[in-house]
């Protein structure tokens, strides 16, 4: 009997171990295959060789109660560099973490496309960037803990740990 605990305890501990390891994410890991649905269809990444199209990708998630990332979306100097400084190739998602992911998702491609077409009307960027940075931008339409992949996972293990990331925030108004 003591030999079948042990060997239970055994198997459970490399189940464990193995969950853990499948959980935990480090840089430089190869990202595992995922489905995002966005504003404009389906985003699959299945692997670098069949997905290279989507690469280099940067993920973005709004959260409606920080201060500062309702700063960068409502300052128009804030959503133009972003698109002035973004890469060439670059992939951009956007999510958020709301309940209300759908209307937040349309309200920052609402604002990414004023400011887009702003720069372009102003001959900041020409009409092939424009274009070029728009097809390059997707909106996620679920919440972020709802997409059902490892995303969610890996947002909540790399989290901000610096000074100010949390929501201890001032308004100062005069």
């Amino acid at each position: 009997m003591a030999k079948l605990v042990r060997l239970a305890i055994a198997i459970f501990l490399l189940i464990t171990i193995g969950y853990v390891r499948s959980s935990t994410f480090l840089p430089g890991d190869s990202a595992q295959p995922f489905t995002l649905h966005t504003l404009s269809g389906t985003i699959q990444y299945t692997d670098p060789k069949n997905s290279s199209h989507l690469l280099p990708m940067v993920i973005f998630a709004y959260d409606p109660q920080s201060a500062y990332m309702e700063a960068v979306w409502t300052k128009d100097s804030s959503v133009k560099a972003l698109i002035l400084n973004s890469t060439k190739n670059g992939n951009y998602v956007f999510m958020s973490y709301s309940d209300h992911a759908l209307e937040d998702v349309q309200w920052m491609k609402k604002r990414l496309i004023y400011q887009i077409a702003e720069l372009h009307e102003t001959g900041v960027i020409d009409a092939a960037t424009a274009i070029n940075v728009t097809r390059r931008m997707h909106f996620v339409v679920l919440p972020v803990d709802s997409i059902g992949n490892w995303i969610p996972l890996l947002m909540s293990q790399w989290t901000c740990k610096d000074f100010g990331c949390g929501y201890q925030q001032i308004l100062i108004s005069t």
